[in-house]
């Protein structure tokens, strides 16, 4: 389902969005938190999916299960949250529809 909200909200998601990036390495903000960069990649890519910034979403909810998957998470956790993010994946993978001719479906869209 694909929403629309004020461009000065899309701008502060655009924000968040750049504002993750990098914050995982050393000396981040998220240095040593991959849960933490993981949960918001996660809220990033759900948001950026409903506003059918799907390339974007994608992203996001890649590295967010990289993250979960290489987290110190109870293994049954783990599996419980790759699942959510795995069918969150497969929706907004289904809506964005088939790649355009030259992007296969492991290109990265911001190269």
């Amino acid at each position: 389902m694909q929403i629309d909200i004020p461009k000065t909200d899309v701008n502060i998601v655009d924000a968040a969005s750049r504002g993750i990036e990098g914050a995982g390495a050393p000396g981040g903000r998220f240095e040593g938190k991959p849960l933490v960069e993981a949960s918001i990649r996660d809220m990033l890519g759900d948001v950026y999916g409903k506003l059918g910034e799907y390339s974007t979403a994608v992203a996001h909810l890649r590295r967010a299960l990289e993250l979960f998957e290489d987290s110190e998470i109870a293994p049954e956790m783990r599996d419980a949250v790759r699942g959510t993010l795995e069918k969150r994946l497969a929706a907004i993978t289904a809506a964005a529809g088939p790649p355009s001719p030259g992007q296969g479906a492991d290109s990265d869209p911001d190269e």
